[in-house]
Formats: C-alpha cells, structure tokens, sequence
C-alpha cells in the first residue's frame, strides 16, 4: 500500500531527520512550512498520516488548523509543540491522535510516526475486509461498492444495479460533471441512443430513493444543458488558500 506523511512544521532540520528516517518506495513524505502550504496538500493528495506543529508563527491557529484537519481527512494526526497541560487537553479534544512536547526527541518521534502509519495501514486494511472493498463516503451519503450498499443519513437505500453504478460514478468523481451520453456510456458499456430520456429518469429515481427533491443541489446538481454532477464540497481550507 502506497502512504503519504505531511508534516507540517517550519523546522528544516527536524523535517529532513524524519524524511531521511521513515522515506521509503511505500510511503512518501511532504513537507509544508506553513499551514497555508499544509492546506493545499491537504486539498490535494490523500493523506497516511500528518505531523503538525501546533505553534508554528502567523495569523493562523494551529488549534483551529488541527481542528479542520481533523474534518478533512480520516488519518492520525500526531501533534508537537510547546504545549502546557491545557493546550494538549485541547489538542487531544480536537482530534490530535498523539501530541510530543518540544523539544522533540527524534527517537521517540520516529517510533511514534511509525505506529501511526501501522495505525492507518490496519484500519485501512479492516475498512476494505469489512466493506468488501474501500467505500466512499460524501457528506452523509455512505456507498460499500463490494456490498453494493447505499446508506443515506444513517439509512439503508435500496438502489437498482444501474442506479447504484451511476450514483458510484458520480460519487467517486465529485464536482466533476458527467454528461447524459457520458453516464450512459460508462454504465451501460454501449453507445447512448440518442434522444432518450432514461439517464434523466435514473437521475429523478435516485435523488427520490435518497430522500431529496428535484430542486435540492446539495447532493446532486444538474448542470442545464451539460450533465449532472455530485456537488463540489467547499473545504475549510480554502480559507487558508485565500
């Protein structure tokens, strides 16, 4: 399994020490030296794991960081700082997985990144035995592709074969849009005829079985005279991007 480390501290030395300890051909690492760099990495790339420094200078908090990063992505966070008794309650109340205190060992930082990543690739690894494959998770719309189930705030749905391949296409794509020809095309594997009305007859099926209404784009938008389309979720992070 391929991971990714992001560690996000402005000390060049500390950084190189964990990249020449825990680099390898399965597990790249990123650094960022400023949240506003952490953020965009955090926008783009799907994340193993994260080492934040909590106190790093500038306007940004690295409180209110690690609590939008504990939102944008499901991996451990190991957190460090010069932190009081208080500060790392906080920052365990925030999501910090695990919090070292500065000055940082290097040992000890090393054997806490690494049980961090076991931690990943062993929920990871549970996540695809349960599900039967990885599933996809959109707000509060849940789909096992190796169950071919579907659960919508906390309810099963029941989905045809074709309705759930669409809605699959268009989860795993979100923001991106998908023309009528184009969803025909992909789940059906045959050219779409023309002039048919059924892809716009799934599309009413699927939002009614999920409980929405033609008018609500929350989930699914149609894009008049383009497709359709899962929305795009705004991050909190493009507000350190701005």
């Amino acid at each position: 399994m391929d991971m990714t480390l992001l560690v996000i501290d402005n000390d060049y030395d500390l950084v190189d020490q964990i990249r020449r300890n825990v680099a390898s051909t399965e597990l790249g690492v990123i650094d960022a030296f400023q949240y506003q760099a952490g953020a965009r990495v955090v926008g783009s790339q799907k994340l193993s794991a994260v080492i934040l420094n909590l106190k790093l200078p500038g306007s940004i908090s690295g409180f209110d960081f690690l609590k939008d990063l504990r939102a944008a992505q499901p991996m451990p966070i190991l957190a460090i700082g010069q932190l009081t008794e208080a500060e790392r309650v906080q920052a365990y109340r925030l999501g910090a997985d695990l919090i070292i205190n500065e000055p940082v060992a290097l040992p000890e930082l090393i054997a806490a990144t690494h049980a961090l990543l076991r931690r990943y690739f062993h929920l990871n690894h549970m996540a695809r035995f349960q599900t039967g494959g990885m599933a996809l998770h959109y707000k509060e719309l849940t789909l096992s592709q190796g169950r071919r189930e579907v659960i919508m705030r906390g309810r099963p749905v029941e989905l045809t074969a074709k309705e759930f391949d669409i809605l699959y296409l268009l989860a795993s794509n979100p923001g991106i849009v998908f023309s009528k020809e184009t969803i025909y095309e992909r789940v059906w594997r045959e050219d779409y005829p023309f002039g048919s009305q059924c892809i716009t007859d799934y599309m009413s099926a699927i939002r009614q079985k999920l409980g929405l209404t033609s008018s609500d784009s929350s989930y699914i938008e149609t894009i008049y005279g383009v497709g359709y389309r899962l929305a795009p979720i705004v991050s909190k992070f493009d507000e350190y991007c701005d």
